[in-house]
């Protein structure tokens, strides 16, 4: 075994498998054991059977053992043994990743598995099809719906929240072919509709276990980060700013060519990986892409190695975005920047401060991968950037739909301001208060407090006058 993604190395392993016939027609079974014994195997499985959930205990590289625990499913077995695919999740670990450490140990889920990547990389790599794709997404959301309502029923708690990301997981792998005009095969089309569908299933079933720990008085708000489009045509941005003098690339380069012969759906995301890490010569470059969205002026003073004299830092800006605004596409002929500002003029988007690029920029939808670099209300073809965002609980409108626009940095100081919570002093969002069946329930309680404040000292004074002292008459 090989863990070569191990969070903690892991000491050198072996595990068994044992073809096995089970009747006349061949191997039609697998074994996996941490041993050559029958009595010590983790299961036994037929083709396209899962595993329960196994638990396993594995010697670490620095002597202590650890337990952890995963999945396995028999995707491949023929007759005569020579065609054999097993897939073996990944191991969960029991230990290590929680604060305080021993809540860890309440996260047991009896079906679930934690899915690293939502099985992505194995998927694309054909490693699998579509159906266990799903499957290992819809075991990773059972056993996120099983920590959640474990971590709420056992521990008092005020504030809960957590992180799903299987829809994100599914449309970088489906979206393109759930897409009509993209997408000519009505066999592949339908297949990633129904996968899409049983997605969103195992979704809404671990929002319903959740829901059902909750009771009546609890605020549930659920946001996704951003929605999804179609693939298109890769954009590479130091072809834009090369041309223009703005960057060279360093002679050395990372060498993919050791991946080997790659097809398929990986093909696509190699491609992706040659052009995002490319490496530019920092002592000949004026400025250098970063995080899909930002270029930095390669400025004396402030960059190690910097080359623009503060005194150009604006004229380089201006060149920056005159490249990436006037760059064609020599594939489609089209321009692929939809969106090119100062770091200056980028405040009107939310970005400022010290780890925002000096140029931002955004493309059509219709260009790169799915999400990132494409403005959050584009549309094209059955995706779009929108995102989700819904609120339930007690002073929520019922059925009512936000016309406003909403931001992600306006859920903090929504919640803060509904639960009385204090404010951080970082935020920058806006309450929500369109949301309220009475945005003025805060002023209402505070003027009932006060007309009861009122009360309490005319009676307080009342009991504290003498006889002799002068009052009005009833």
């Amino acid at each position: 075994m090989e863990f070569r993604d191990a969070e903690t190395p892991i000491a050198p392993t072996t595990w068994y498998v044992l073809a096995r016939q089970s009747g006349d027609n061949g191997y039609d079974r697998a074994m996996l054991s941490p041993a050559r014994d029958f009595n010590e195997a983790f299961c036994t499985l037929a083709v396209g059977e899962w595993s329960p959930v196994i638990n396993v205990k594995l010697k670490m590289a620095d002597g202590k053992e650890e337990e952890g625990f995963f999945r396995c499913k028999l995707i491949e077995l023929s007759d005569d043994a020579e065609d054999f695919r097993l897939y073996i999740s990944s191991i969960g670990p029991r230990t290590g990743i929680s604060n305080p450490p021993e809540i860890m140990a309440e996260l047991v889920s009896a079906e679930g598995i934690n899915g690293n990547s939502g099985g992505i990389i194995g998927y694309a790599l054909e490693w699998y099809d579509l159906n266990t794709f799903v499957e290992i997404n819809e075991f990773y959301s059972q056993y996120m719906a099983d920590c959640a309502c474990a971590l709420m029923t056992k521990h008092e708690w005020d504030l809960f929240f957590m992180h799903a990301h299987a829809p994100d997981w599914a449309y970088h792998m489906i979206l393109t072919e759930m897409d009509p005009d993209l997408n000519k095969d009505k066999d592949k089309l339908k297949a990633a509709w129904d996968a899409h569908l049983r997605i969103y299933q195992a979704q809404d079933k671990m929002l319903a276990q959740i829901l059902g720990v909750l009771d009546k008085d609890t605020l549930v708000i659920t946001v996704s980060d951003h929605g999804a489009v179609p693939d298109g045509p890769a954009i590479d941005p130091y072809k834009m700013l090369g041309p223009a003098g703005l960057t060279v690339l360093s002679e050395k380069q990372i060498d993919f060519a050791n991946v080997g012969d790659i097809k398929g759906r990986a093909q696509g995301l190699i491609e992706e990986f040659k052009v995002a890490f490319q490496t530019p010569d920092v002592n000949k470059s004026k400025c250098f892409p970063q995080r899909a969205i930002y270029i930095y002026v390669n400025l004396k003073g402030r960059d190690p190695e910097g080359i623009v004299d503060p005194k150009d830092y604006k004229a380089v800006q201006q060149q920056i975005i005159d490249a990436l605004l006037t760059y064609v596409d020599p594939e489609t002929g089209k321009r692929p920047v939809s969106l090119a500002l100062t770091k200056q003029d980028a405040r009107i988007l939310g970005l400022y401060g010290d780890h925002v690029g000096d140029v931002v920029y955004a493309v059509y939808p219709w260009f790169s991968g799915q999400h990132a670099n494409i403005l959050p209300a584009a549309e094209w073809g059955v995706g779009n950037l929108k995102a989700l965002l819904t609120f339930t609980g007690p002073g929520i409108k019922k059925s009512y739909r936000l016309q406003r626009t909403c931001n992600l940095i306006d859920i903090v100081p929504t919640i803060c301001y509904l639960m009385d919570l204090p404010v951080p002093s970082t935020v920058d969002g806006a309450v929500l208060y369109q949301l309220f069946k009475n945005p003025d329930f805060k002023s209402d309680e505070i003027g009932k407090l006060r007309a009861g404040l009122a009360r309490m000292e005319t009676a307080l004074q009342r009991g504290e006058r003498q006889p002799w002292d002068k009052h009005e008459c009833a």
